[in-house]
């Protein structure tokens, strides 16, 4: 049988974990959704096997980016705004996951002190 406080940061820490998933699945599952749509729209204009058999014959990081930034530049408009929400909605993805983590890590952090 646990002590009370173990049993207490136990049951806490199942509650937390809870709560992170809750928080995040709903806004987590409307991103991947966008991020899919911008992929499939940019498969029908490009041919990803291509790119990337073009961008492995890059000798230097500096070529490769410039490789990058022309391939990008003299695409379709409709690949570059599709590039633009992906880009978009990842950075979205990220700072939305990086906040729920800290939140959870912040209240998790109150919890320990208010024991003590």
């Amino acid at each position: 049988m646990l002590p009370q406080q173990d049993m207490s940061e136990s049951i806490m820490r199942r509650v937390y974990v809870v709560y992170f998933f809750r928080r995040l699945m709903y806004p987590v599952i409307a991103e991947m959704v966008i991020i899919a749509g911008a992929i499939a729209v940019s498969t029908i204009s490009v041919s990803f096997g291509d790119v990337i058999a073009n961008a492995q014959q890059v000798s230097s990081m500096s070529a490769f980016l410039n490789y990058i930034v022309g391939a990008v530049l003299h695409t379709e408009i409709g690949m570059q705004l599709s590039l633009l929400v992906g880009a978009g909605v990842s950075v979205f993805f990220i700072w939305k996951i990086s906040r729920t983590i800290s939140t959870v890590r912040g209240t998790l952090g109150e919890a320990r002190f208010a024991q003590q």
